[in-house]
Parts: structure tokens; sequence; C-alpha cells
């Protein structure tokens, strides 16, 4: 009887320890992700905020060509 008793005991401690590492897994490969996510999406931020400012310092200098062209022209 008390060895049934130990290991019911064995088999529970084995059950929740299991259950303990899946669920330090999940929580793992969440963070994981969440990481991922917050590097892309930070990496996408950063593209589109240096493709405006080029764009824009693009925008400036060919107006000031065209201007000066204009203004040679005329």
């Amino acid at each position: 009887m008390l060895s049934s008793h130990e290991s019911d005991t064995d088999e529970r401690e084995r059950a929740s320890t299991s259950m303990f590492d899946k669920k330090e897994k999940i929580a793992a490969v969440k963070t994981h992700e969440y990481k991922q996510f917050l590097n892309n999406l930070t990496t996408l931020l950063l593209q589109i905020f240096f493709f405006s400012a080029k764009t824009k310092y693009n925008l400036k200098n060919n107006k000031y060509k065209i201007n000066r062209n204009k203004s040679l022209l005329i």
C-alpha cells in the first residue's frame, strides 16, 4: 500500500514538472516570437523613416536644381 502511494506521488510530481516544463517552453517561444515581432517592427519603422528622409532630401535637391535651371533659362 505504501509503495503504491509513493508511486502515485512520483507520477504526480513528474506530471506537474512536465506541465511546468511545457508552460516554460511555451512562454519562451512566445517571448522569442514577441522579440522577433518587435525587431521586425523597429526595422520597418526605421526603413520608412530613412526612406522618407531620403525622399525629402532628394526632393529638396531636385527642386533646387529645377529652380536654378529655370532661373538660368529665364
